[in-house]
């Protein structure tokens, strides 16, 4: 009978034990102020330097359109003749004339860049809160079950008093004090390593969110949020829109062969000696693609296009 006493307290412990882990998401009243899923997801969104990269990805992306206007910027000719005691004086501005519509479609590959650089800032922020919330999960479940070992490593300190003193009185065998003690060493042990583990998962939610030793409530484990919702797969979509812009660039390589025309006008200034008379100066120019006839850029243009369509 003795020894069934000692062995009811052994299994009452465990039974604690497996309790503790069942019951973990009650509040510990060591946590001072709890940190809640959703501030440190704030948080860490809303860490320095996250920002400032976001709007200059966004700035670069749509600087990038602007710089393509409707038209090229025009060229200033000015040129002089002297023959004999003649001279002649031409002033003229020539606009080059996009007929083939490739400035659009640069312009239209430069849109799509920008659009899959926002997915790409949505994709990274997505990722962010993951690594947010699989921390504070973490977290949270080395906090609980450092919860569970302290409150079993305190019932085998009673267990052992209990046993210790039924010993001395001769109502149990020393065997079983011996024993009690064994698992509370053992407990000891485990509770030192739930200490580490603790540090050590919560560690990670400290460098996403910047906050130090984040204090999170051991219910934090039952208030997951189950996914993103309906969201869109960011990187998907970032991948779509630069292989549309990939497309629009080999068209844009294409149109580049074709030649291009230069409108001019200006004024034309002679003086022969006797007089001086003005007039007008109208030019029509057209590219010869003869040097570099664009060959190159349509096969490096198109490369570009099946890498990413390959990926």
């Amino acid at each position: 009978m003795p020894k069934f006493r000692v062995h009811c307290a052994l299994f009452t412990s465990r039974f604690a034990l497996c309790a503790g882990l069942f019951f973990a998401s009650l509040p510990a009243t060591a946590q001072d102020t709890p940190l809640s899923q959703d501030v440190a997801v704030e948080r860490a969104l809303a860490r320095e330097g996250i920002a400032a990269r976001e709007d200059a990805a966004r700035a670069a992306s749509l600087a990038e359109i602007d710089t393509i206007g409707p038209l090229e910027n025009p060229t200033v000719q000015l040129s002089r003749e002297s023959v004999g005691g003649e001279s002649e004086w031409e002033f003229g501005i020539v606009q080059p004339i996009d007929l083939n519509g490739r400035r659009g479609t640069l312009r239209e590959a430069a849109r799509a860049e920008a659009q899959a650089v926002e997915a790409d800032i949505e994709r990274r922020r997505q990722e962010l809160v993951g690594e947010v919330r699989s921390a504070y999960v973490r977290c949270a479940a080395a906090r609980a079950t450092l919860d569970v070992l302290q409150r079993y490593v305190a019932e085998l300190l009673e267990a052992g008093r209990v046993s210790t003193e039924r010993a001395q009185a001769g109502d149990t065998a020393v065997y079983d004090v011996r024993r009690v003690r064994v698992e509370q060493r053992a407990a000891d042990a485990r509770l030192a390593v739930a200490r580490g583990e603790v540090a050590a998962d919560c560690a990670e939610l400290s460098s996403l969110t910047g906050i130090e030793d984040p204090q999170v409530a051991i219910g934090g484990i039952t208030t997951v949020a189950s996914g993103m919702g309906e969201a869109d797969r960011a990187d998907l979509v970032a991948q779509e829109q630069r292989l549309f812009a990939a497309t629009q660039l080999v068209e844009a390589a294409r149109q580049a062969r074709l030649p291009q025309i230069g409108v001019g006008a200006g004024l034309k200034r002679v003086d022969d000696g006797i007089g001086t008379s003005y007039g007008p100066v109208i030019s029509l120019g057209v590219s010869l693609p003869i040097w570099n006839g664009g060959g190159a850029e349509v096969r490096r243009s198109e490369g570009c296009r099946r890498m990413i369509l390959a990926r």
